[in-house]
């Protein structure tokens, strides 16, 4: 009995060991980025977190971030990358699609045509397309710049009141921005 339990054991301490030792085929990932969006308006800051898996040169995920062109919105997105080559520096290229949710700043009423709050506000369709460069700087964490493209939808609907008039007349505004973006951060694995 004392031999089985011993064997048992030590291939329970073997296994675990060579565990270890052997990459994991799916593991978790995290890629955080900081960037500029540059367009025909201006030029603001971005920011986006991901986590999702990561399978040999493949990842994706959820990502969350701030989007401040235009009108400020929070996207949520479902983003994916295919890594190219072998080494410590290879070249990706990534897409992320979802939804934007708007939020109200502080002088938003600035941007509302005629100073007027809008009834309504749709969360819009958000997407970003791109190409970059990865290089390991340590075990389980690359840095990364990229290039790309982002397209934000974005719409509302206002009621402006008309003098001597008995209903609002209400009005659709649709915007679509389309910009260049860059981004640099770090992938942890």
């Amino acid at each position: 009995m004392k031999n089985v339990l011993l064997y048992l054991l030590s291939l329970i301490a073997f296994s675990t060991l060579n565990a270890q030792h052997q990459p994991k085929k799916i593991h978790f990932t995290s890629i955080n980025s900081v960037g500029m969006l540059n367009g025909e308006i201006a030029s603001t800051f971005t920011m986006q977190s991901i986590n999702g898996l990561q399978y040999k040169k493949l990842s994706a995920g959820i990502g969350i971030g701030i989007d401040n062109y235009g009108y400020r919105t929070i996207p949520f997105t479902f983003y994916i990358k295919h890594s190219f080559l072998k080494g410590n520096t290879h070249p990706f290229l990534f897409s992320d699609m979802g939804v934007g949710k708007y939020v109200e700043t502080n002088n938003q009423s600035e941007k509302w045509p005629y100073g007027l709050k809008p009834s309504s506000v749709k969360n819009s369709f958000c997407g970003e397309w791109g190409i970059g460069f990865e290089k390991t700087i340590s075990n389980g964490c690359l840095f990364f710049m990229s290039a790309g493209y982002s397209l934000k939808k974005f719409a509302y609907t206002q009621k402006l009141p008309w003098i001597n008039s008995p209903t609002d007349n209400e009005y659709r505004y649709n915007y679509s921005y389309n910009r260049y973006v860059l981004k640099m951060g770090v992938q942890l694995y």
